[in-house]
């Protein structure tokens, strides 16, 4: 009994000094030239939540009922711009893959990304036992990648 509870407090005390080497999370100060760039592109957009890492800006928030994402660099120029679709949009090459490699996942959303060298791709979040994938093609509907989703 004594040893369970030698090994309590010592986990205790390490989750403690883990949690104060922890930086404290809050609110994402955005520059001015960001929130500029941003309000130009997207006048009258009232809540947007922003996250930065990396060197970039993320905002996410919804036009006409569509969840948009759009990543800012630190000089406040588009980077990449995400765009939620329906999957019926999805190219049929697209499909087919999926159909052919995952046809026991179902597919649970879709959305089309613009670089700003304006490649265009898509990624096709798909599930299976509780677990989303996203699954990325080319504008040309031909398979990129595959990585588990957040």
């Amino acid at each position: 009994m004594l040893m369970l509870i030698k090994f309590a407090v010592a986990q205790t005390d390490k989750d403690d000094k883990d949690d104060k080497d922890a930086q404290p999370k809050g609110p994402v100060v955005v520059t001015q030239i960001v929130l500029d760039s941003f309000h130009k592109a997207y006048s009258g957009i009232t809540h947007a939540d922003w996250d930065y890492g990396d060197g970039f800006y993320e905002v996410v928030f919804k036009k006409d009922s569509v969840d948009i994402t759009v990543d800012y660099d630190v000089s406040g120029n588009w980077e990449e711009i995400e765009t939620e679709i329906n999957t019926l949009e999805l190219p049929k090459s697209v499909w087919d893959y999926l159909a052919k490699n995952y046809g026991s996942f179902t597919l649970t959303g879709a959305s089309k990304i613009i670089t700003k060298n304006f490649d265009q791709a898509y990624i096709a979040r798909i599930g299976k036992q509780g677990k989303s994938w996203d699954a990325t093609f080319d504008v040309n509907g031909k398979f990129l990648k595959l990585e588990e989703a957040d």
